[in-house]
């Protein structure tokens, strides 16, 4: 059974890193309608968010935190109060190999 949640944690590490590599800027800043932009924009950064703590979640699980931890720091500059962030962030420098 173990050897089968290895294999689910590497799918998703993949798809997770995957899908965060194609979010380019702040959500929707190019498009025209400020209607759909304040409507969705913050959902989407949520979402984006959300994704980016899960596979930080995995590659923990895999001992590989510290292959995240510059895009943890990055992202909890822009948002200090999100507590489940910084935590991941916090493991994740702590998992840095120092050898």
């Amino acid at each position: 059974m173990a050897k089968a949640d290895e294999e689910v944690d590497h799918e998703a590490i993949r798809l997770l890193r995957q899908v965060l590599d194609q979010w380019r800027g702040p959500a929707l800043a190019d498009c025209g309608s400020a209607l759909l932009q304040e409507g969705s924009a913050q959902r989407l950064e949520s979402t984006r968010v959300r994704a980016l703590e899960l596979l930080a979640e995995k590659l923990l699980r895999a001992g590989q935190g510290h292959l995240i931890s510059a895009e943890l720091a990055e992202t909890s500059q822009a948002h200090p109060l999100r507590e489940s962030l910084v935590r991941l962030m916090m493991f994740c420098l702590h998992a840095w190999p120092c050898c």
